[in-house]
């Protein structure tokens, strides 16, 4: 596996990159997917506690975080397939075949983020604001609150 270790390809065969500065883009890119993971792994969670609980607001950081990512997915689709389409060796079955399954599984992701909104939705529907209703109904029960001015 090693026997041509002489043509292995090296930082040097490489002089008008600047290593230290590729190292840290790599870095950056890396911890920034690392980070993105760590937040939908969280917004996860409180997806999965929020529908056993049947409470609403854990479902919502789910359905922002996808959003989000829905639409950063649509740009880079839309961008990958701009760079593909309009570059001079273009293999127009490839591209066909991008598209083809770039479009299925963005549609089945929006059908995903559609059906735990239709969750969300039941949730509001059959619960009330509970941290606030019943404030909310104790303030029209008839109960007499003191008087601070002299009849």
């Amino acid at each position: 596996m090693l026997e041509n270790v002489d043509t292995m390809i090296t930082p040097k065969d490489f002089p008008d990159v600047d290593i230290v500065q590729f190292r840290k883009s790599v870095v950056t890119i890396l911890g920034m997917y690392i980070a993105f993971n760590m937040i939908d792994l969280l917004a996860s969670g409180l997806l999965i506690t929020g529908t056993v609980k049947r409470n609403r607001l854990l479902i919502i950081p789910w359905l922002i975080n996808s959003f989000i990512s829905l639409l950063f997915n649509a740009v880079a689709i839309g961008f990958a397939l701009s760079q593909v389409a309009t570059s001079e060796s273009t293999n127009y079955t490839a591209v066909i075949s991008f598209a083809v399954a770039a479009g299925i599984i963005f549609a089945i992701y929006v059908y995903a983020y559609l059906a735990i909104y239709g969750l969300y939705e039941d949730i509001r529907r059959i619960t009330p604001n509970s941290e606030y209703s019943s404030l909310i109904d104790n303030r029209n029960n008839g109960t007499a609150y003191p008087i601070y001015t002299r009849a």
